[in-house]
């Protein structure tokens, strides 16, 4: 009985904690997701779902939505192309100073996401680092436009996002049993072969974890989009804002923190699924 009652009271700190920091902030924003928005009146409390249709009929709303969730399949695609091949690298060969690439790849983690956007700003500039070289020797006739635009909001996320991928899949690729590749091998498989029907698949529980969590941080971006977006490329971080504090639509701002938090709670349990399926040797049900 008293290691119970000290088993909680070692709790209650963290659970009270918790309670007024997530559980409670939790509840008042949903609330406020079905208040009333009244243009020069602020809000009204109601229980209405005003919010939620507006933010699902309304074509702006809804295209920031879809723009945030194709935005962050590609950089999860990127992730994976890049990622894969260098944690394969880090995990299976012995090449000089593969200590200090391990440690390079987590400093992206380390590093502020304001300081990594404006470090990308002076890179991808009109008259940045990368131009200046390109012009210097002669590859362009005019400054790539990196900026303002979709194409450097992806540079700079696959960048922040990559470590994601590359440690999930280097994890994944350390704990696989190389004594099934070596049967395989024995069995007349060729490396290829090999890597496709063994490698590959033993591999993907980290490939998942690490796109589940490159997608989520992606759609969830901020600091990115407004600094090298300028504005023109919206996530659903960056509508958040927009509306909580220039619109003042608070109701919006809440029903489209719900959404975002609904999305990420499904990709949760999808991944759990997945992890197990019998596909990923989870030894669940499929």
């Amino acid at each position: 009985m008293n290691s119970v009652r000290t088993w909680w009271l070692m709790m209650l700190p963290g659970l009270l904690l918790m309670l007024l920091l997530f559980i409670l902030p939790m509840f008042i924003l949903v609330r406020y997701s079905f208040y009333q928005h009244i243009p020069g009146q602020f809000m009204q409390p109601a229980w209405v779902l005003d919010a939620y249709t507006n933010f699902l009929t309304n074509a702006h709303y809804r295209s920031i939505l879809i723009g945030s969730l194709w935005l962050g399949i590609k950089v999860v695609f990127f992730c994976i192309l890049l990622g894969y091949p260098v944690a394969y690298l880090l995990v299976r060969k012995n090449f000089p100073f593969r200590q200090l690439a391990s440690s390079l790849v987590v400093i992206p983690l380390l590093t502020s996401p304001v300081v990594t956007a404006f470090g990308w700003v002076v890179i991808v500039a009109d008259s940045g680092l990368l131009n200046q070289i390109l012009l210097g020797l002669g590859l362009v006739d005019s400054p790539l436009r990196l900026m303002f635009n979709e194409t450097g909001v992806m540079i700079a996320l696959i960048q922040s996002s990559l470590p994601f991928m590359i440690l999930s899949v280097r994890a994944a690729l350390g704990g696989l049993d190389r004594s099934l590749e070596e049967a395989a091998g024995s069995l007349g498989a060729s490396p290829y072969h090999t890597f496709l029907r063994v490698t590959l698949p033993l591999s993907l529980p980290g490939v998942f974890a690490g796109s589940l969590l490159v997608f989520i941080s992606t759609i969830s971006a901020f600091v990115t989009p407004i600094l090298l977006g300028g504005g023109r490329i919206q996530t659903l971080a960056s509508l958040i804002y927009s509306e909580t504090l220039v619109t003042l639509n608070w109701p919006i701002a809440a029903a489209a923190s719900i959404i975002m938090l609904v999305l990420t709670i499904i990709l949760l349990w999808g991944y759990g699924r997945l992890m197990e399926s019998k596909f990923l040797g989870g030894g669940g049900r499929a």
